[in-house]
């Protein structure tokens, strides 16, 4: 079981990047008590003998190259977005698998592109879908290539062409 050090920062399977403030002992378990770097204000308590199912390693700036070039893979192709698809999108963003966020990520990407070339936009379910993808990898990407959070993004754009 790997231990988790307070001020330390993982990836939580749904909720992407956050702190451990500690530990703390609930009843007769310890839990880790840790707060999302990004989005929602909220504590959350991890049972520490389960961390391993919860917590994602953080990528190697290496595998973070990997997931760029398979991002670049990715058809343009639209899906139709309906209930059904939404909540298979949601599902696979709560699952935490980066290689099925990747894909969602950028297949809302071109969705959105192909909205705004109509002068429209995403709607809010999607647009929030959108985000949520969007920033869990971003928040990812900023550990692995030890960038700042805030320049991440223009980081990745030049990335992406040289992967």
């Amino acid at each position: 079981m790997m231990e988790y050090q307070s001020g330390s920062t993982v990836v939580h399977k749904s909720h992407g990047l956050c702190l451990v403030r500690g530990l703390k002992k609930i009843g007769k378990k310890e839990y880790y008590e840790i707060v999302p770097l990004q989005g929602e204000k909220v504590i959350i308590y991890v049972p520490c003998k389960s961390a391993s199912l919860i917590f994602i390693d953080i990528m190697s700036a290496s595998e973070a190259d990997e997931l760029l070039r398979y991002m670049k893979s990715i058809d343009d192709t639209l899906d139709v977005m309906d209930k059904q698809k939404r909540d298979e999108y949601k599902r696979k963003i709560q699952e935490g698998d980066r290689y099925e966020i990747a894909f969602l990520a950028r297949k809302l990407h071109f969705l959105k592109e192909d909205k705004e070339s109509r002068n429209m936009e995403l709607g809010s379910q999607d647009q929030a879908l959108f985000e949520r993808a969007r920033n869990r990898l971003l928040d990812e990407f900023s550990l692995s290539y030890s960038v700042p959070r805030d320049q991440v993004e223009n980081f990745i754009d030049g990335r992406i062409e040289k992967v």
